[in-house]
């Protein structure tokens, strides 16, 4: 698939049910059968508005990346179908898909119908431990076997796969065997195509609340198991020029996220939304930002996307001189706990999620192993151990 740098990513949501039964899921019950199937035609006349819009999108962005979300959106693969051979002669628009990979027929049903060049997936996969702790049958079983044996027949059909995972704050402890189980994935992957790259990039779980003492306690295992993964990125490094944990690097990934700026998402009404965040959070009627129905939905959509593009630039001056390298924290969330007033000081208000002790710790490790390599391809060696943070 053709890398794109400047594109604006529109997410739609193909249906809110889902096959499985995860734990620590933040959608809530899958009883929604609301579809937006019968709203195709809407659909694509929002699609066409945005790709042909001459005051915002043409000025800012060379491409559309409409991105399928759910529930399990493979739940639903006519609709995804239908609108991936609509836009398949179109240079513009690129695909990406969000899934738990756990059903290959249903995949099948799209790959099998559409230019897969054109697409990329997303299989979301926390690693056995946590896989088959966390990420469920809706009958309580194990998923683990299952979705890495579609995994690997993706590949094998040639699908541009990449892999996202959850990373419970109560699971430390499996940080370790995790990254283990990606290394060997990767090697799995590179025997059935060279170009397959797949990043451990974890997404802290910044929805389930625990008490303060065993966050604490977590911090202290995020620590132990990050000090063992850097020297195995290390080497993984000089045997592959790439760290496998995309948290690696040295550089600063403390910026907020940039949805609402580049990014909006419909849910299975046609509601608009910053990001599929959005729909699913407590304060969801607060956020909305348009619908389908709009007559003058890409105005809409322009101006409301405008309105980001300051507020995401500050930086708080706590955060200016802060240790942390990664800080990926959900606005959607900050937004719904915060206390501040204005809605884009709740936006980015990433305090109030109480991760920082993590991404500190992280930062220190970072930073070390950053050093280390610069110093090691000079050939001066230097140990490390870096400090751990509390709140």
């Amino acid at each position: 698939m053709k890398q794109v740098s400047n594109y604006f990513t529109l997410e739609i949501t193909t249906t809110a049910l889902c096959d499985l039964g995860c734990t620590y899921c933040f959608e809530g019950e899958k009883t929604d059968k609301n579809k937006l199937d019968a709203e195709i035609g809407t659909i694509f006349k929002r699609i066409d508005d945005i790709l042909n819009d001459e005051l915002w999108f043409k000025k800012k962005y060379d491409y559309l990346s409409i991105s399928f979300w759910g529930g399990e959106p493979t739940l639903n693969p006519t609709f995804i179908v239908e609108i991936m051979n609509h836009y398949k002669d179109n240079d513009r628009v690129f695909f990406h898909l969000y899934t738990n990979a756990f059903n290959i027929h249903n995949m099948n049903k799209i790959i099998d119908n559409v230019d897969t060049k054109k697409l990329k997936v997303q299989v979301s996969y926390d690693g056995r431990v946590i896989n088959d702790a966390y990420r469920l049958t809706q009958n309580k079983k194990a998923t683990s076997n299952q979705v890495l044996n579609n995994l690997y027949i993706l590949a094998q059909k040639g699908i541009d796969v990449s892999l996202k995972s959850t990373l419970p704050i109560e699971e430390m402890s499996a940080l370790g065997k995790t990254w283990d189980e990606y290394r060997d994935i990767q090697n799995m992957l590179w025997k059935v195509d060279k170009n397959l790259k797949i990043s451990y990039s974890p997404t802290i779980d910044y929805v389930s609340v625990i008490p303060d003492n065993q966050k604490e306690e977590s911090v202290v295992a995020f620590r132990q198991e990050f000090l063992k993964i850097a020297k195995k990125e290390i080497q993984f490094y000089k045997e592959n020029g790439r760290y496998l944990c995309s948290w690696f690097g040295g550089e600063d990934n403390r910026k907020h996220c940039s949805a609402g700026y580049n990014m909006a998402a419909i849910d299975q009404r046609g509601q608009l939304y910053a990001c599929h965040g959005a729909i699913y959070s407590s304060e969801k009627e607060k956020l909305v930002s348009g619908s389908i129905h709009d007559e003058k939905f890409i105005e809409t959509l322009a101006a409301y996307t405008e309105q980001f593009a300051e507020p995401l630039k500050k930086i708080p001056k706590e955060c200016e001189n802060c240790v942390a390298t990664t800080c990926m924290i959900c606005p959607v969330v900050s937004h719904s706990k915060s206390k501040k007033e204005d809605f884009f000081d709740k936006w980015t208000d990433s305090h109030v999620n109480n991760l920082c002790s993590f991404f500190k710790t992280f930062g220190e490790i970072d930073r070390a192993v950053s050093e280390y390599m610069f110093r090691e391809s000079r050939k001066i060696e230097k140990t490390f151990e870096p400090a751990v943070y509390t709140e």
